[in-house]
């Protein structure tokens, strides 16, 4: 008995190139489930992250309305919960500017401020990073945009420890 008959069929029913074509399907839907079920491993479970995001520069109006609310601080631009503000540092907003006699200086400005959010967040821990229970990662380094329902400012994550 033949296996390839004169057209190049299988039993004379499948075809070579319907061989490779189903073969390809079933290798792109392994490949698929094998990406979507893997999951990063947590080290520890539930964990308190303590940060600080600095916002620079802003009005009082906008300090005012950061004290309105403190509690299930979001991220504006995904909406994911980024924990509760337990902190509130306030300084007068600074900027360096240069002198006639050419040395630099700080000189405050004028209604503005320089605001240290402290914030905590339950988190999970992985091997590279920490993730709020929304998903949201936290990293030093990272320009998050806070919103507590009254205020929206861009802030930089400067510090971060587990409490």
């Amino acid at each position: 008995m033949k296996i390839f008959d004169d057209k190049g069929r299988i039993g004379g029913k499948l075809s070579v190139v319907d061989l490779f074509v189903v073969a390809l399907v079933i290798a792109c839907i392994a490949a698929i489930g094998v990406k979507l079920g893997k999951k990063e491993t947590v080290i520890g479970g539930d964990k308190v992250l303590v940060y600080n995001v600095q916002i620079e520069n802003i009005r009082e109006m906008s300090v005012e309305a950061i004290k309105k609310n403190l509690e299930n601080i979001t991220e504006a631009t995904t909406k994911k919960e980024i924990g509760d503000i337990v902190g509130i540092d306030i300084k007068p907003a600074r900027v360096l500017v240069k002198k006639s006699n050419g040395e630099f200086q700080f000189v405050e400005y004028d209604n503005r401020y320089d605001v240290v959010l402290t914030m905590k967040s339950k988190v999970s821990e992985t091997d590279d990073a920490y993730y709020t229970g929304s998903g949201k990662q936290i990293t030093v380094g990272e320009t998050i945009s806070i919103n507590n329902g009254y205020s929206q400012a861009f802030g930089q994550v400067i510090s971060m420890g587990i409490e």
